[in-house]
């Protein structure tokens, strides 16, 4: 599976066909899903959903599915502010028994969503991108790069990205491209 928790697109970016047609040769058997991050918006939201879909990603805009039968998946476009009652009624909605991976761009966690997701993916961070200015985004995301475990057994997972806004250069937030294996608990009897 592959996700993209928003970003992929920037405002300045050429060759967005070209980007496309490589992301829609990714192999991928369970999938491709993403959201809409705040970049997405910069290069112009029609473009950016085509763009998307070309490259084969389901968007999850506001909506959640079970995938494989063992996986629920839910997504939410950008958003300035946590609609929490909103996201909460979304995770809600799917079930219960399976693995929740929720993606959202803004590594911001409303209180009402905390034990309806097991895993919270974000970005939008970039890892803080230059030291020092990465103490400027702590303040304004408690979750900045890397996996915080949260309250009622959820977690979150902050990707600093591959790519960067400003000035194109990282300082001490080196980008990455996440791996992440999820391996089945085993159960006592």
């Amino acid at each position: 599976m592959v996700i993209s928790a928003g970003d992929l697109l920037d405002g300045r970016m050429p060759g967005m066909t070209e980007l496309s047609a490589r992301l829609n040769e990714l192999p991928a058997p369970m999938g491709k899903f993403a959201v809409i991050g705040n970049h997405e918006y910069y290069v112009g939201l029609d473009r950016a959903l085509a763009c998307h879909r070309s490259a084969g990603f389901k968007l999850l805009r506001e909506e959640g599915l079970s995938v494989g039968g063992c996986i629920n998946l839910a997504g939410v476009d950008d958003d300035r502010q946590p609609s929490g009652a909103a996201e909460a009624a979304l995770l809600r909605k799917l079930p219960q028994e399976l693995f929740t991976i929720f993606i959202r761009h803004r590594p911001l966690v409303p209180e009402e969503t905390l034990g309806l997701f097991d895993l919270q993916l974000s970005g939008h961070t970039h890892g803080g991108q230059i030291t020092p200015f990465g103490f400027l985004v702590r303040l304004q995301f408690p979750y900045v790069a890397e996996a915080y475990r949260l309250e009622k057994d959820s977690s979150i997972y902050v990707s600093r990205g591959t790519g960067t806004w400003g000035p194109p250069m990282r300082v001490a937030a080196p980008s990455e491209i996440t791996i992440i294996e999820l391996v089945a608990a085993s159960r006592k009897v």
